[in-house]
């Protein structure tokens, strides 16, 4: 069974292996700034001093979640091939203020752009408390048991999701006005945000994203 499936795996990759989503993900773990056991949730990592073990260790800063996403008007290849949703960005309590969300996104902004691809979400503030991880173990566990939620209050919500959306542009990102894309509530395409790499070589995509999304 377990073969089966190993089989099965490789056989996918093989057949995606070129493309530009796949591409991304690898990207980003190829200078080990990003962690991943999943190619689903990426862990940022900063070396910081250990005073009291008197050695650097790897801490994780922030966490990113990466997902494959559908749209009602793109085949779905064109979509798996050419597109990636952002499904989250959590910073470490101890690092929000200080600029990490901004070093984030460009991080994320240059792997889109080195890798042809398109890469959406929207400002949707989530409550998701990160500790501090510095090993894989507390990073699984983590995965395992962490819950997150939306503020309890949809008015407060909304706010805060106007008050985030113009720092995803400021840190380089366009806006989206989410074309295509299903949601339970379609005032949340309004905190649509993305980013098109200019190494993009389809026509269909290149077409909806100069009709859908305004830098």
């Amino acid at each position: 069974m377990n073969d089966n499936h190993n089989e099965k795996l490789n056989a996918d990759y093989e057949l995606r292996k070129n493309w530009p989503s796949i591409k991304f993900r690898e990207y980003l773990v190829k200078d080990r700034l990003w962690w991943t056991n999943n190619w689903e949730d990426f862990y940022l990592l900063q070396e910081m001093a250990d005073y009291e073990a008197g050695e650097y260790r790897s801490y994780v800063t922030a966490a990113v979640g990466i997902e494959y996403l559908t749209n009602q008007y793109l085949d779905l290849m064109t979509v798996q091939k050419h597109f990636l949703h952002i499904n989250y960005i959590t910073v470490r309590t101890d690092w929000r203020g200080l600029g990490a969300l901004g070093t984030v996104s460009k991080l994320l902004i240059r792997a889109a752009e080195d890798t042809g691809i398109v890469l959406v979400g929207h400002a949707r503030p989530f409550n998701i408390d990160l500790p501090e991880i510095t090993n894989q173990d507390q990073a699984l566990e983590w995965q395992d048991n962490n819950q997150s939620s939306h503020n309890m209050s949809l008015k407060k919500d909304k706010a805060n999701a106007k008050k985030l959306l113009p720092k995803y542009l400021e840190y380089g990102f366009c806006k989206y006005d989410g074309h295509g894309i299903r949601f339970n509530n379609r005032w949340w395409k309004k905190m649509c945000f993305g980013y098109s790499s200019s190494k993009i070589d389809d026509y269909e995509v290149n077409k909806y994203i100069n009709a859908h999304m305004y830098c």
